[in-house]
């Protein structure tokens, strides 16, 4: 996948984080992007068979929990057209 060349075709990623307190008082803070299956533009050319969640701006609201919905919904490969997304074979040992 390439990454948007404009603002306006920025991608947002799925996640979540955690901060643990230790009993000493320091903090590990962590996180992770949420992936799903590699979609149809993506799976023939890509290494594993997992992609991020690309969350459309209209879905931030319910994965920020500002609005009431089903977060499962959202845990989707991008839907053809919906984000600005391109992909292109890498010849080497990163493409096996």
């Amino acid at each position: 996948m390439r990454s948007p060349t404009r603002m306006a075709d920025r991608w947002v990623f799925a996640g979540l984080w955690e901060a643990f307190k230790w009993p000493n008082g320091d903090v590990t803070r962590s996180y992770r992007v949420i992936t799903t299956e590699a979609n149809a533009l993506v799976a023939p050319i890509h290494i594993h068979n997992r992609i991020p969640v690309v969350l459309g701006e209209e879905d931030w609201p319910i994965w920020l929990g500002g609005q009431p919905g089903d977060l499962l919904v959202l845990l989707h490969a991008p839907v053809a057209g919906r984000a600005a997304l391109s992909a292109h074979p890498k010849e080497g040992a990163a493409s096996r």
